[in-house]
């Protein structure tokens, strides 16, 4: 019993942050400078969503949370309350990673924090 107890207690000491990615516009001709077919969930699906926790007004150097994203761009994640820094990245090629906007995120016990991270078209050129 005291077990239940324990895990109850330690899931209300969390928040939730729920986001989502949207993305474009991508205009006809940026569409075809790429000679291919745009595709959102294709472009979307593989960005990194790292969430770093802002201690003492800077950001840590680790990051609480990292989620690939899935083709759909949603994510959610359960976090400790505080106040969050939450960035998008890519893998390029070669390891090399590129960083994209960032948005901060309070977090509060057993509360939905929502996001809306927007990607623009110059991020796929």
């Amino acid at each position: 019993m005291s077990f239940v107890v324990t895990l109850a207690l330690l899931a209300s000491q969390t928040g939730t942050l729920r986001g989502h990615v949207t993305l474009g516009p991508l205009t006809r001709a940026e569409r075809h400078a790429q000679h291919t077919h745009f595709d959102k969930a294709e472009s979307i699906a593989g960005f990194n969503v790292e969430i770093y926790p802002i201690v003492h007004g800077k950001q840590s150097d680790q990051p609480a949370a990292e989620i690939v994203l899935k083709e759909d761009g949603n994510f959610t994640q359960p976090l400790a309350p505080g106040v969050y820094e939450v960035t998008m990245s890519r893998d390029m090629h070669a390891g090399a990673y590129s960083v994209y906007p960032t948005q901060r995120a309070r977090i509060r016990y057993g509360r939905t924090t929502r996001i809306i991270l927007h990607l623009r078209s110059e991020y796929f050129n």
